[in-house]
This record gives C-alpha cells, structure tokens and sequence, in this order.
C-alpha cells in the first residue's frame, strides 16, 4: 500500500465514524441510554480521525514552517490522547500516568498481530524520526503510512474492549 492508499483508507474510516457520529447525535442518545457507551466510542474515534485528517490534509503548510516538529507532535499527542485505552491520573507529584489497558492476542490472530507490528514499527520510526529532511516527499509518504499504522492498530485495539461494529475486528481490520 502507498500513501495514497494510507490516505483513503482513512478517509474511508473518517466518513464511517462520521456517517455513525451523525446518526447517534440525531438520535438525542443520552447518559441513561444502553447505547450510550457506543456513542461514546463512536465519538471518540470520529473525533481521532478528524484529528487525523485535519493533520494529513495540513502537513504540506506545517512542513512550511519553522516550528513544524512542535505543531505535527502536538497534534499526534491529542490524536493519542483521544485513542488512549486506559486511565490518565495525576500521582502525588501531580503529574500526569497513563495506565494502559492490557490487550492479549492470540497467536492464531496473524492480522491483528500484523497491525500492532506495523504500529510498533511506526512508533520506533517517529520516535527515531528526524524532521531536517522535512521537505523531502519521502518524509511525508513514510510520516503518513506510519501514522495510518498507529491509528489503524489503536482503533482495533479500542474495538475489541468496546466493540461497535456488526463485523467482529471493525472497520479497520
């Protein structure tokens, strides 16, 4: 797959959410609702992959300017914020802790196991990544596929604590 591909597939996955978001707030679903927890998820990755799509469909004026690593860090962190599965408390120093929500996969599960692969790689990769060559269209098509990566494995992840799709692993499986 290339980054064209990255970018429709998650454009595919922004319209789904969009298209599901749109339905439940036309249908008033409230805190009392047995739904209400599916609202609640359907929201939170419509709003992630907004994020997402605001952040590819910016990223040529981002990598204009001078501060370019601050801002596209800065919007990743509130992608992963809105994806984070787990608790975020504040210790007695008052910092904030991420506990993470531990996740076992099967090993008859290769897709899965390939998508959490991809996403670690693509987490290695940004981590490592080095914004001096910025201009180069290879940054953009290798930040886009890795980005595609930890978005596609997070969304999976939140689908098998708090499904919500008819098919058993999503939309992004």
């Amino acid at each position: 797959m290339d980054h064209v591909d990255y970018q429709k597939e998650l454009k595919e996955w922004y319209e789904h959410y969009e298209a599901r978001y749109k339905k439940a707030v036309s249908l008033h679903i409230d805190e009392g609702s047995r739904h209400y927890q599916a609202f609640r998820e359907i929201e939170c990755r419509y709003v992630a992959l907004y994020l997402v799509m605001e952040l590819m469909q910016n990223l040529p004026k981002y990598l204009l300017q001078e501060d370019t690593e601050k801002r596209i860090k800065e919007v990743i962190m509130l992608i992963l914020q809105q994806l984070f599965l787990g608790e975020v408390i504040v210790n007695e120093h008052r910092q904030k802790e991420y506990i993470s929500r531990r996740i076992i996969l099967s090993r008859e599960d290769t897709r899965s196991i390939e998508i959490y692969q991809a996403a670690e790689n693509a987490i290695k990769r940004m981590d490592e990544s080095t914004f001096a060559w910025k201009e180069d269209a290879r940054f953009t098509a290798e930040f886009q596929a890795d980005l595609f990566h930890i978005v596609q494995w997070m969304i999976l992840a939140r689908e098998m604590i708090v499904p919500v799709e008819k098919n058993k692993k999503g939309i992004c499986a």
